[in-house]
């Protein structure tokens, strides 16, 4: 049989209702699976088939420092490592939707984040924009761009209603610039030996700052229904391939 086995999430109920599989929490028990789709777990399993995403490159996703360190030393843009050229922003090991963030000024501020958590620095790029690449199977599925109030210093959902509109892909494939941000994306899914991931990038920052940087890999993303169903066609394609191979 096949599952989703999945941090908690909102989006993996939507995506095993739309693919009529079981999904599976932490917590459950889990039968014999044949072929499993990991939505952000890293549980361990004993799986027979395939894996989409597997748990060794989720946790390199997760692990934002060690993400972020491996592409920089790929030659991937990131935003510049460093605890000295303020502003910075802090981070701590495991974030999501915007929490575990510090903006510091100073070496306060500095002190301060770290006794809070932060364990990873980078200078504070400031973007004009933001895009989302949905990568999967080595193409890009969807990309996206953030609207919502740009005087915000999180753009997240939750704390500041920014929200994605997605971009034709006629808009990216005429455009050098982001196609360059797609050809960087599919190179960071790549890199982590990820299936599938939805890779974050900011950009505009002024002439002093790279074009574009990555931001982080995100390996559950939220899913707005267009988003939902490019991953249901590519989980499908995934597990017909692996079906008819076995016949």
């Amino acid at each position: 049989m096949n599952g989703i086995i999945s941090i908690k999430s909102k989006t993996s109920r939507l995506l095993g209702q739309e693919m009529d599989l079981p999904v599976y929490f932490r917590g459950n028990f889990v039968p014999e699976v044949d072929n499993v789709i990991r939505w952000g777990s890293t549980r361990p399993l004993i799986i027979s088939g395939i894996e989409i995403n597997k748990a060794e490159a989720i946790e390199k996703a997760s692990d934002k420092a060690g993400c972020r360190k491996l592409l920089y030393e790929n030659d991937i843009p990131v935003p510049k490592p460093t605890e000295t050229e303020f502003p910075i922003i802090g981070r701590i090991a495991k974030h999501s939707q915007g929490s575990g963030f510090f903006y510091i000024e100073n070496e306060m501020q500095l002190t301060t984040a770290k006794a809070n958590g932060a364990v990873y620095f980078s200078q504070y790029y400031p973007k004009q924009n933001e895009y989302r690449v949905h990568v999967a199977g080595g193409r890009c599925i969807l990309m996206s761009i953030k609207e919502g109030n740009r005087n915000a210093l999180i753009w997240n959902k939750r704390k500041s209603g920014f929200n994605f509109r997605h971009l034709h892909r006629s808009v990216w494939l005429e455009d050098n610039n982001l196609r360059n941000m797609v050809r960087t994306a599919k190179r960071a899914v790549a890199l982590l030996g990820l299936d599938f991931g939805a890779v974050d990038i900011m950009a505009d920052a002024g002439s002093e700052y790279p074009p574009f940087v990555i931001s982080e890999i995100n390996t559950s993303p939220a899913l707005s229904p267009l988003a939902l169903s490019k991953y249901t066609k590519y989980f499908n394609e995934k597990l017909e391939m692996r079906w008819n191979n076995i016949w």
